[in-house]
């Protein structure tokens, strides 16, 4: 990504931790036997200048602070996307990633101790495939069958993609425990400030029938 499309960094703590992990149960090191399909996970889709500067992007936004954890929403009725959004929107289709190009993001803060509840995205209005980019801490995300009792996790490090399409977008929630910490390799990893970027198209509507 071309660096003039952000401005200067911004200082934030983020983990390094050993690639490949990615499937663990909640609150136990113990792996899972298989991810819904159609989640694909991606580390490092962007690198750590590009980290530091979507962070510093995000922070000269307003956020929202009327719910339960900062938020902001861009593109969409809201209009549209700004430039440093529009470029991961355009990374995210050229690498494949996406059919379409996203026209709305929600962006989301996390500080420690905070999570979000199980929940299938909107489908009257979004698409079916949602990009989340994970900035800052590392955490874990953890699924549950709608219509089953089946359940599995994946840690999102910071700088990673992860894709829901097809049964991962509609057949499975997701959700992340509102706690301060994660496992990881037997150990506690402590949460950091984190940012998620979550990318969605509009569901296109064509003219109405008599």
């Amino acid at each position: 990504m071309d660096d003039s499309v952000f401005c200067s960094c911004y200082v934030l703590i983020s983990c390094d931790i050993v690639k490949g992990m990615s499937l663990f149960l909640p609150g136990l090191d113990l792996p899972v036997p298989a991810l819904p399909a159609g989640l694909v996970y991606t580390p490092e889709f962007i690198n750590s200048t590009e980290e530091r500067c979507l962070m510093a992007a995000v922070e000269r936004e307003k956020w929202n602070r009327e719910i339960s954890r900062p938020r902001q929403s861009h593109g969409g009725r809201h209009g549209p996307l700004p430039d440093w959004l529009a470029a991961i929107a355009r990374r995210l289709a050229d690498s494949g990633h996406m059919e379409e190009v996203a026209d709305k993001v929600v962006v989301n803060g996390y500080a420690p101790g905070q999570g979000i509840g199980a929940h299938v995205d909107d489908t009257a209005s979004c698409g079916g495939e949602i990009a989340i980019v994970s900035l800052g801490s590392l955490v874990e995300m953890v699924f549950a069958e709608v219509a089953g009792e089946r359940k599995a996790a994946q840690l999102l490090e910071p700088r990673s993609l992860l894709m829901l399409s097809g049964a991962a977008r509609y057949d499975w929630s997701h959700a992340i425990s509102a706690r301060r910490s994660d496992p990881v390799a037997g150990m506690r990893m402590a949460r950091q400030w984190r940012v998620s970027l979550t990318f969605r198209t509009s569901v296109r509507r064509g003219p109405a029938t008599a």
